[in-house]
């Protein structure tokens, strides 16, 4: 699984200037993700990117078993294909609240919309950006990565991530 902080020793992707770890942590709970039984803390990375937008990042792929599970079963190349995908389209996410090629996942089980990056290789990222609460009492915009998988695992994260009972949701993923 992903962690989702830059690795220091590969260098940062293209079009982006620093990540560093924050000095505290992003609090989640079942307000949040609904899945959860216990609340637990996110390690928060802040990241800047060139031309110097700021944004903060955070994975929560560890919250759910299935999540976990469906994270682990991606090999080394398909879980690169995955970083690669998400570190190439949410620069201009961030940078102008909208990016090609993200989709809206239809019925979420959060209060927010989660957001789905798909590759042609069958890789599939759920994410959300929300507010969430650190640590420290401040309240932080957060790029959240909530889920990762092979087409052919997606319906343990749906299982997870949607509202829609498990028949609508195959069939709407279907392609």
């Amino acid at each position: 699984m992903t962690s989702p902080e830059f690795a220091p020793q590969t260098g940062l992707p293209q079009g982006y200037e620093a990540a560093a770890r924050l000095g505290t942590m992003a609090v989640v709970d079942c307000t949040v993700l609904p899945w959860m039984k216990e609340p637990d803390t996110l390690s928060v990375a802040h990241v800047t990117l060139q031309g110097g937008s700021e944004f903060y990042l955070a994975s929560a792929i560890g919250t759910d078993p299935s999540l976990v599970e469906a994270a682990n079963e991606l090999n080394d190349h398909q879980q690169r294909n995955v970083d690669s995908m998400l570190y190439a389209r949410l620069p201009e996410l961030v940078q102008r609240g909208h990016a090609p090629n993200i989709e809206t996942l239809s019925e979420p089980v959060t209060s927010f919309p989660i957001r789905v990056m798909r590759n042609q290789g069958g890789q599939r990222l759920y994410f959300a950006r929300t507010e969430l609460s650190l640590t420290n009492g401040r309240q932080r915009s957060i790029v959240l990565r909530l889920g990762v998988c092979d087409k052919s695992n997606q319906m343990k994260v749906l299982g997870v991530l949607s509202a829609l009972p498990p028949r609508e949701q195959r069939r709407r993923q279907a392609g």
